[in-house]
């Protein structure tokens, strides 16, 4: 009886530590405001505009597990979990709109494939081979126009396709925003407002055409912390050069009026040594 007692102690040790083991990588993970950017980077969010919510984050009193903005206490956690369904959804319109258009091309492509007749064997029985090629780009992907992404896409075997869709960059996939037509840009900033508004945070649309899109973010009290074009590639330095941009403005009006200050001068002391 005491062997058996024995037995399933140790069973039931044996049980509670493999438990251990396999509930232990799923809490191993702690989140931090650097998984929050990146999950916007992932859903596309331009890079200024991460770096701005950085930045007013930083004055916000937090914890370990999230931080406190406005009203609300935002667990690290919960806001990367929310900014990823967003994202998937993102990231579903971009392919679905690539890959309607690579089929429009293939297509196109088919019909205007050379077909060559070659003689097999003896006796009268043709056969025919069909050859593709595979467009060699001349620049990296987000410099390329739409027209030339879904050419170099549509030449790729499909397997080779299906992986450099699935690795798309941020940068890339940004590209492929502000060439897409409006009313899929539509979809994606619908979904990117959303994200913002979970974080305490509110955007707008001040442009929309294809090519160009400019968007403006403002804290929860309605001031503008940002204003910038989706699709282009800001590095990522946590500095914001806007104000050093106004301050380089400012610099030149005081240097071009000093100019002109001293040449009015000059011509003053010129015409006053005259009159004497």
């Amino acid at each position: 009886m005491k062997s058996l007692k024995k037995t399933i102690q140790s069973v039931a040790a044996t049980l509670a530590i493999g438990a251990a083991l396999v509930a232990a990588p799923m809490t191993a993970h702690a989140y931090s405001i650097n998984d929050v950017a990146q999950a916007l980077r992932n859903a596309c969010v331009p890079e200024s505009q991460i770096q701005q919510m950085l930045n007013v984050y930083q004055y916000c009193e937090k914890d370990e597990n999230g931080i406190y903005y406005g009203d609300y206490y935002y667990r690290y956690d919960e806001i990367v979990w929310t900014i990823e369904g967003f994202g998937d959804s993102i990231n579903g319109v971009i392919d679905q709109y690539m890959e309607s258009a690579i089929a429009m091309q293939q297509q196109i492509m088919a019909s205007a494939t050379a077909t060559t007749t070659t003689t097999t064997g003896t006796g009268t029985g043709n056969g025919s081979s069909t050859t593709t090629t595979t467009v060699k780009p001349q620049k990296s992907f987000e410099l390329m126009t739409m027209d030339e992404k879904i050419a170099y896409l549509a030449s790729l075997p499909e397997d080779a396709r299906k992986e450099f869709m699935a690795n798309l960059s941020i940068d890339e996939k940004q590209s492929i925003l502000a060439q897409m037509s409006t009313d899929n840009q539509a979809a994606v900033l619908d979904q990117m407002t959303q994200i913002l508004k979970e974080l305490g945070f509110h955007m707008s649309v001040d442009n929309m055409q294809q090519g160009q899109i400019d968007v403006s973010v403002r804290d929860e009290n309605g001031n503008l912390i940002d204003s910038s074009p989706m699709g282009v590639i800001v590095e990522d330095t946590g500095w914001n050069l806007t104000g050093w941009f106004a301050l380089a403005s400012v610099l030149v009006l005081i240097a071009v009026g000093g100019i002109g200050f001293m040449i009015y001068r000059s011509g003053k002391e010129t015409e006053e040594d005259n009159n004497v």
